[in-house]
């Protein structure tokens, strides 16, 4: 091989080699950063769910025919959620992720809700708790 030839194949493979650096640190940032969004967002469901699940056996002590509005996130980690109430227990789905809080109360509670505006109403009649999306 000629020298100008040694030199050139010399330069491509620094760039081949730089390339595989920039792309192998790109996928280890990426992946750092989707689990600290995994985690960060776990954190906060557990958050939310424990404040609504508070709010509930609030108005579940509270007086009959009552009404309460509860400010809640509009999102957990920049994305929408939802809740649904039954058999004792709230469950929130963020992304297909759905954490249980068990509720143990002596009323009966059902409803749903997504966090879209930002607020919930917790309603008792007749010992019976309704949550809803205001």
């Amino acid at each position: 091989m000629k020298k100008g030839q040694n030199l050139i194949l010399e330069q491509v493979f620094i760039f081949a080699i730089g390339v595989i650096i920039f792309i192998m640190v790109y996928f280890s940032f990426l992946s750092i950063s989707n689990n600290i969004e995994s985690v960060s967002r776990d954190d906060q469901m557990k958050e939310v769910g424990s404040y609504i699940t508070s709010c509930i056996v609030k108005s579940c002590l509270g007086p009959e025919e009552s009404r309460f509005a509860y400010k809640i996130p509009k999102d957990l980690s920049g994305k929408q959620y939802s809740g649904e109430l039954g058999n004792g227990e709230l469950n929130i789905t963020v992304d297909e992720n759905t954490f249980s809080f068990p509720i143990n109360i002596s009323c009966s509670i059902e409803g749903n809700f997504t966090s879209r505006t930002g607020m919930i109403e917790i309603s008792k009649r007749n010992g019976k708790i309704l949550v809803e999306r205001i």
